[in-house]
């Protein structure tokens, strides 16, 4: 597979999902949102990307472990049991070799907070875990290991927890173009959380996973995406 120069060369990164964030306190009352689509073109260095959108450094299996760990509140060996069933590998042979492959090759995550949501109380955000092709000048994304809706925020004073409910909608449309719809609510209160679906795509791959939780109650916001976008 040829990969265009650059990470993420013309990578899209789409949110089509937020519009005037309902905020609730104790009624769970909402007001109508307004769909917005959007592109944004990361033909540029990285460091002139959007302050919405953060690409992180080439990182090896075991940053990419432990970083997924920090991030998603598991385990490192939940984290790692993540990446190594998401790898492609043949399942059956066996856990060291899987391990061993894994090692060979590189990461890099995508973080894109959610547009609408940018006061400074709290801002969640799509986290995409990537396996990569680096070398030469030529970088691109192989498959995403794992999409998640991250619904914890430090603000600087607190680290506000939230919980999401809903859909998320991903598709890794080449090795450069992510495009993603996010459709649910956001509550103040929730349980425990399980999510459906297939996490891993490769290019031209895509996939819906569907977000539960237990004893969802406080509407916070409600993001939604009102018409299909298509990416030029």
């Amino acid at each position: 597979m040829s990969f265009k120069k650059l990470l993420l060369t013309s990578l899209s990164v789409c949110l089509l999902a937020v519009g005037s964030p309902a905020f609730a306190s104790s009624s769970v009352e909402e007001s109508p949102a307004t769909s917005i689509a959007q592109t944004i073109d990361l033909e540029n260095d990285l460091d002139q990307l959007s302050k919405d959108v953060i690409v992180s450094d080439v990182l090896t299996y075991d940053e990419l472990v432990s970083l997924m760990s920090e991030e998603q509140g598991i385990t490192e060996e939940e984290a790692s049991a993540i990446i190594l069933n998401n790898s492609g590998a043949n399942n059956r042979i066996s856990l060291e070799s899987r391990e061993s492959a894994a090692r060979l090759n590189t990461y890099r995550t995508v973080t894109k907070y959610l547009e609408g949501i940018n006061n400074s109380y709290y801002r969640p955000s799509m986290e995409f875990y990537c396996q990569t092709s680096e070398g030469d000048g030529f970088r691109g994304i192989i498959k995403i290991m794992t999409s998640s809706m991250n619904t914890l925020y430090n603000n600087g004073s607190t680290t506000v927890a939230k919980t999401y409910v809903g859909t998320l909608y991903v598709n890794l449309q080449d090795a450069n173009t992510i495009y993603y719809i996010a459709d649910g609510k956001f509550y103040n209160n929730g349980g425990i959380q399980s999510v459906t679906g297939n996490i891993q795509i490769g290019v031209g791959g895509s996939t819906t996973l569907g977000i539960s939780a237990t004893a969802a109650t406080n509407l916070y916001m409600t993001i939604f995406q009102s018409d299909p976008f298509t990416w030029y």
